[in-house]
């Protein structure tokens, strides 16, 4: 096979739009990598080009759908992660970490005759100090993970261009829904200011029983009656970020130098909002003064410094 010759043949048809091309020269390059024995890299060629098949369909379906609704949904392929978020409190952590190793091993669940957990309803109190992006954030690291597209229906937004057509337009979404897996985080229920409507709703996500998965955004849960919990797999509720995780961190950061001065509830009060890769990037740039400087000690005036002018 003349592999420069390959190599430009794919580059050339994917200028020219030619999936159907791309994929022809790509399986012969891994049947090529076959006959000569390379097993284990035809096979991953091979993976890759059925990954790359499906990834292409979903983006075409999605395109045909979405499009006309941009107006009030947001689609998107996420690389964000679960270590992205805002260092969260254990019991929160817990539950997504248990919904992302159920979604992992779906058909091995359902091998069981039981279904693993879908719809999540995330939740925070009205005044609670909690970033107003914690729905979203979560859903999207969720998505990343499992390497699936993130749909978000923006409630707010349907709902103040569609008042009098808004459960006919949850209807099509649910539709779509069933036809490919993704994340989908239906955001701000409470925006809905119908109870009929909020019914209405409740019962296509209770109807629903596709591969997605289904989160509902809530401040104050307290519009929903007590049946409709049962409808959820799980319920997430986000408080104002516990200090202890934090502070275990910068301890844990810190170990070998000298940190008896430290205060370190206020340092940790500072840095709750970021995510726990920035502040290990942060607390990493903190260790790197010290040592240049020949300190064996943590100063909390370098730690100010670097997280407060950042």
């Amino acid at each position: 096979m003349d592999y420069p010759q390959s190599i430009k043949s794919l580059l050339q048809s994917r200028i020219d739009n030619d999936d159907a091309k791309f994929y022809s020269i790509a399986m012969q390059v891994a049947a090529h990598e076959a006959k000569l024995g390379h097993g284990e890299i035809a096979l991953e060629l091979r993976s890759l080009i059925d990954k790359a098949k499906v990834t292409s369909l979903i983006s075409t379906q999605h395109n045909a759908f979405f499009q006309p609704h941009s107006d009030f949904i947001d689609t998107s392929h996420q690389k964000m992660k679960l270590t992205d978020l805002s260092v969260l409190c254990p019991t929160i952590t817990d539950s997504l970490n248990r919904l992302l190793k159920e979604q992992i091993q779906v058909q091995k669940i359902r091998s069981f005759g039981l279904s693993p957990r879908r719809k999540i309803l995330l939740y925070r109190l009205e005044g609670e100090c909690v970033s107003p992006t914690f729905a979203i954030k979560t859903a999207s690291a969720i998505a990343g993970e499992l390497g699936i597209p993130l749909v978000v229906v923006r409630l707010y937004d349907l709902v103040k261009k569609f008042k009098y057509s808004t459960v006919d337009k949850l209807r099509l979404v649910f539709n779509d829904i069933a036809k490919t897996r993704c994340v989908y985080l239906f955001d701000g229920l409470e925006s809905i200011d119908s109870q009929n409507n909020i019914d209405e709703f409740l019962q296509m996500l209770k109807q629903d029983n596709s591969n997605s998965l289904l989160f509902v955004s809530i401040i104050n849960h307290q519009i929903l009656n007590n049946a409709s919990y049962s409808i959820f797999d799980d319920i997430i509720e986000y408080r104002q970020t516990e200090l202890l995780p934090i502070i275990n961190l910068l301890k844990n950061k810190f170990a070998l130098f000298d940190t008896t001065d430290l205060d370190w509830e206020n340092m940790a009060f500072i840095v709750k909002t970021l995510c726990y890769s920035d502040i290990i990037k942060g607390c990493e740039e903190v260790i790197k003064e010290a040592i240049i400087n020949c300190k064996e000690k943590i100063e909390q005036l370098d730690f100010y410094k670097q997280f407060l002018n950042h």
